[in-house]
């Protein structure tokens, strides 16, 4: 999608403050419900309707699951107490595991782990150690609703 279709010409300046800066949001008057608004909303839906229509969506579900090993990836183990703990979720089917242990490169012990849970896909949507590492504090929700 390289159009805006339903974009407003015209610049509106909202002179907003924050912090005692000063700055304009040119895209303000969405946030208003008008017929305007709507239009635009509609105008931006149909173009994705026409660009998912010639898309190859199973194509497509693999680039997304190829991003997100790549944010997978940018983890980091969090240290607690003399114990490292590391929170994983698979970018290819959506299991998630939380794994403990000495050292940054000997995650070896699983203190949880979603695969072996009932339902329909259970997700860890975080995780958090105690500060001496002694316990961590988790949520799990059902196909990632993040109703844990």
């Amino acid at each position: 999608m390289t159009s805006d279709p339903g974009a407003r010409g015209d610049a509106v300046r909202s002179g907003d403050e924050v912090g005692g800066v000063r700055f304009d949001d040119p895209d303000r008057w969405l946030a208003q419900d008008t017929p305007e608004t709507r239009a635009w909303v509609a105008a931006r839906a149909a173009t994705l309707r026409a660009y998912l229509e010639g898309t190859d969506l199973p194509s497509l579900q693999e680039d997304v699951a190829a991003e997100l090993a790549l944010v997978a990836q940018a983890k980091a183990p969090v240290p607690a107490g003399d114990m490292w703990f590391f929170h994983d979720i698979s970018p290819t089917d959506g299991s998630s595991v939380i794994r403990c242990g000495p050292a940054p490169d000997a995650l070896d012990r699983i203190l949880a782990d979603t695969a072996a849970l009932p339902g329909r896909r259970p997700v860890i949507d975080w995780a958090a150690p105690s500060p001496r590492g002694r316990y961590v504090a988790f949520s799990v929700s059902d196909a990632g609703d993040e109703d844990g």
